[in-house]
């Protein structure tokens, strides 16, 4: 009987062995999962590598970018914005460009609720940072842009913070959610009546620390970047409460 057994077992196995993809398959669940965007198999809560080197060599092609705030340019050295208006952040990441097809993949996430693609796009931008070459310490302070209680209360989360958990995580660095606020009655004209200085200006204000941050370097993250004005406004407010360095890191770098 217990022969019998084994001889089945055995059957079992090399009918699985030849069909690999039926092993890999009952075994996913527990090592690994498909890729966001080609839905090929691959680690759980990633990109696979063939679709992490495209996103990432893609924002790489473009000839021209502001070396200050990484907009896509067409033969100049920097743009209109920080030519007139140098940024106050110190340095700018970004995984890639906000266009299709990962527009639709940040739109899901930002509008449909799916929270588990942060953690891939921490991993792209984590990717990002080793092919730049920068290397942060751990302990380093995180605070992900806040959000306004408008979008809280649509979506429920705020979407950079989701984000700078999972970047935050990868590298050991300490989550701040509490210092730097928006001040929610700010009143301010529609950002998309204004060019890009006009922009910064209309929100020069709209954020502010509620303590000293006396700390070399903070990590800035939101998830999209358009003109950069609001990215700018929460660089002043932290350099303001104590902060000498700030470097922002963007998941998506959009036009405007």
């Amino acid at each position: 009987m217990e022969e019998d057994a084994m001889r089945h077992l055995s059957d079992i196995m090399t009918a699985q062995l030849r069909r690999p993809s039926a092993v890999f398959k009952n075994i996913i669940p527990y090592i690994g999962g498909r890729c966001p965007l080609c839905q090929e198999l691959c680690l759980a809560g990633s990109f696979c590598a063939a679709c992490s080197e495209d996103i990432l060599t893609a924002s790489d092609n473009h000839q021209h970018r502001c070396p200050r705030c990484h907009l896509a340019l067409r033969g100049l050295d920097y743009c209109e914005a920080c030519y007139l208006l140098k940024p106050r952040y110190d340095k700018l990441s970004i995984a890639f460009d906000y266009v299709q097809p990962m527009k639709s993949l940040v739109l899901r996430y930002k509008n449909s609720g799916q929270l588990a693609l942060a953690k891939p796009f921490a991993k792209l931008l984590q990717a990002r940072l080793q092919r730049q070459g920068i290397t942060i310490p751990p302990a380093t302070l995180c605070i992900p842009l806040p959000a306004s209680n408008q979008s809280l209360k649509k979506r429920g989360y705020n979407p950079a913070s989701e984000i700078a958990k999972e970047l935050a995580r990868l590298n050991a660095w300490r989550i701040d959610h509490h210092s730097l606020h928006r001040a929610q009655g700010h009143h301010s004209i529609e950002q998309k009546a204004l060019d890009s200085v006009g922009r910064r200006l209309n929100v020069r204000d709209l954020y502010y620390c509620s303590a000293r941050l006396e700390v070399p370097l903070v990590i800035l993250v939101d998830d999209i970047m358009t003109s950069g004005a609001t990215l700018d406004s929460a660089s002043q407010a932290l350099k303001a409460a104590g902060v000498k360095r700030v470097h922002a890191i963007v998941l998506a770098r959009a036009s405007y």
